[in-house]
């Protein structure tokens, strides 16, 4: 398998009670989905800050294309921002 590519999203909101990782990551990976195979998604919530994650898509196309289609968009309070992580991931399997 060739290089895979990594997508960082921030502009997300914070966790408030009730709100879990496990649910941010649900429907994160449910809106990525729509444009792509993601591999994996790694959820970093801060003390102070609004968490971000790093979404592992298939294909650079694909994360191209996350990138391009859903910047800006409103997502659970939030407004996504996604752009390229600043090296390709190598295969995860």
């Amino acid at each position: 398998m060739g290089d895979v590519a990594t997508v960082y999203v921030s502009g997300l909101p914070r966790l408030r009670a009730g709100r879990s990782t496990a649910t941010l990551k649900r429907d994160l990976y449910l809106c990525l989905s729509e444009y792509g195979e993601v591999l994996q998604l790694q959820v970093r919530v801060p003390t102070r800050d609004s968490p971000h994650v790093f979404a592992t898509m298939r294909t650079a196309e694909q994360a191209h294309t996350v990138c391009h289609l859903l910047s800006g968009e409103p997502f659970r309070g939030g407004t996504l921002q996604l752009e390229l992580a600043h090296e390709t991931t190598k295969s995860i399997n």
